[in-house]
């Protein structure tokens, strides 16, 4: 039997330049074809990540559970740029231990946004300065990612992650003031 063939440079050079992951979109602009994509993803070259994304097999399977939930948002938001990280999501960004990383990655939307089904959608109106971008990825500032995974965990689950913020630098006045400008939801 013969080597199945590789992805085309021109896609290898893409997923480089993209954290692994790359969109249906993407793809069809490089010259690739609907049967194309079905071949890789059965060939084991590309993995689904979900509707309209993928990730380059051999990266998915060789990355630990932090790094693969961050090519999810990743895939996430390349299809959806207004999808902001928040909770364990948000945290696994910032490289801060939780208890347990979720499944789909945990996002906040405006109330007039589409479903996604590839996420964990909150629906508010967040206040643009709750949100910043590190390596391409929008998420939580650091205070409001841990008062986020604080407001959501059990008390001994929120201290893995609010322990490890202090611990890393973050200024208690900061967590503070994250904490007064939250309010209720």
């Amino acid at each position: 039997s013969s080597m199945p063939r590789p992805l085309p440079p021109p896609v290898l050079a893409a997923l480089a330049s993209g954290h692994g992951v790359i969109t249906r979109q993407q793809l069809l602009r490089l010259g690739a074809t609907e049967r194309n994509m079905a071949t890789w993803v059965r060939r084991c070259l590309l993995h689904r990540l979900s509707a309209g994304c993928f990730v380059e097999s051999a990266q998915w399977e060789g990355a630990a559970p932090g790094m693969r939930h961050t090519m999810h948002l990743y895939g996430v938001q390349l299809v959806s740029p207004d999808a902001v990280a928040r909770s364990a999501t948000s945290a696994v960004t910032w490289r801060l231990p939780v208890r347990s990383i979720p499944e789909r990655p945990q996002v906040i939307r405006a109330p007039n946004r589409a479903h996604l089904t590839s996420a964990s959608v909150q629906r508010r109106l967040l206040d643009p300065s709750h949100a910043v971008t590190r390596r391409d990825l929008t998420t939580l500032t650091l205070a409001h990612s841990v008062v986020d995974v604080a407001a959501a965990a059990s008390l001994p689950d929120a201290l893995i992650t609010v322990d490890a913020a202090l611990r890393g630098g973050l200024p208690v006045t900061d967590l503070q003031a994250a904490l007064r400008s939250r309010g209720t939801f």
